[in-house]
């Protein structure tokens, strides 16, 4: 999977590969936060690394964050509740709005709803995926579904 990952980032114009992280840089950044990221997620940083894709036509964007950028990302999205960095860990957006991050208490990557109030997002959430899973679906539409 991570091969045609990387073939289809490296192949389309819409896609620009931001950074691949080694094991000890991960480690690290899980030593901050206190606690260990979902296996295939540290795996895919590795493997494949981070990358923005721009579907230029209709302007939509989906990134998944550098982790150099998680943190300050996640807490600017859950300011106002201010409860709920690190315990829920934004890693993905899009221009839509929607947000994909993963909670401490789980290995599930969550899609959350733009429009619900942050304070709500440790209960509620759109939809939620293995990682494996969620990569599958983007490598399948091409990023024309991201959940």
């Amino acid at each position: 999977m991570y091969d045609l990952f990387n073939s289809m980032i490296d192949s389309m114009v819409e896609c620009t590969r931001k950074k691949k992280y080694t094991a000890d840089e991960i480690a690290s950044f899980e030593g901050r936060l206190g606690y260990e990221l979902p296996e295939t997620y540290r795996e895919f940083l590795v493997k494949v690394g981070t990358f923005k894709h721009t579907d230029k036509e209709f302007g939509f964007v989906f990134e998944l964050l550098n982790l150099e950028s998680i943190e300050e990302w996640t807490e600017s999205i859950c300011k106002a509740s201010g409860t709920l960095f690190p315990e829920l860990l934004l890693v993905a957006s899009t221009t839509s709005g929607e947000h994909f991050g993963f909670k401490a208490t789980s290995k599930l990557l969550y899609v959350f709803d733009p429009e619900c109030p942050v304070e709500l997002w440790a209960s509620e959430h759109l939809k939620e995926y293995g990682f494996k899973d969620w990569l599958a679906i983007l490598l399948n539409t091409k990023f024309e579904e991201v959940w």
